[in-house]
């Protein structure tokens, strides 16, 4: 059997994305013994214990939607020949509220 050349580079970026890809998975692991096949490796691993179970302490807060706001809005645009300048306006006024 022989390869033409299309078969030898699709072999050759099988074995590259491979490699790549084992590498990228041990330098993003946790591990500290780590075995691959024939290959094993014991490192030393920087591990933040006390964030790692509360990665974000304070969520981000989440802005509650007035209903009776939202569709007074919306029926006034409905009633609108330029719907784009009064959505723009809405948005402009809640800028300025936040």
């Amino acid at each position: 059997m022989t390869w033409t050349a299309t078969e030898w580079g699709m072999f050759i970026s099988l074995l590259g994305a491979t490699c790549v890809s084992i590498i990228f998975t041990v330098q993003k692991s946790k591990c500290v013994q780590i075995k691959c096949g024939c290959v094993e490796c014991i490192r030393k691993v920087d591990v933040d214990i006390e964030n790692q179970n509360n990665p974000d302490p304070q969520p981000s807060p989440i802005t509650p939607i007035n209903p009776t706001r939202v569709s007074d809005m919306l029926e006034r645009v409905s009633h609108q020949s330029n719907v784009r300048d009064q959505v723009r306006k809405w948005n402009d006024r809640q800028n300025i509220d936040d």
